[in-house]
């Protein structure tokens, strides 16, 4: 990631995840852990084997859980 879009980052105050992928050609998963390590206190869900689609057999359902599970977290 480059500086210019890190900076805007640090100022998000609310509660946030990071959903990132292993396998991911596009943004490797250093993209995601740098993300989430730029918003305070935001929560990086890695899922293994995960490219840069949703066209695994449950992976919706599984981001949807995750999703669940983060928004309902004080």
């Amino acid at each position: 990631m480059t500086d210019d879009r890190l900076a805007p980052l640090s100022s998000i105050k609310a509660p946030t995840l990071v959903i990132h992928g292993t396998e991911d050609p596009l943004r490797p998963l250093p993209h995601g852990q740098a993300l989430a390590e730029q918003i305070s206190h935001a929560r990086l869900k890695v899922i293994p084997g995960m490219g840069h689609s949703l066209l695994s057999p449950g992976l919706p359902r599984r981001i949807g859980e995750i999703i669940l599970e983060h928004t309902a977290s004080p």
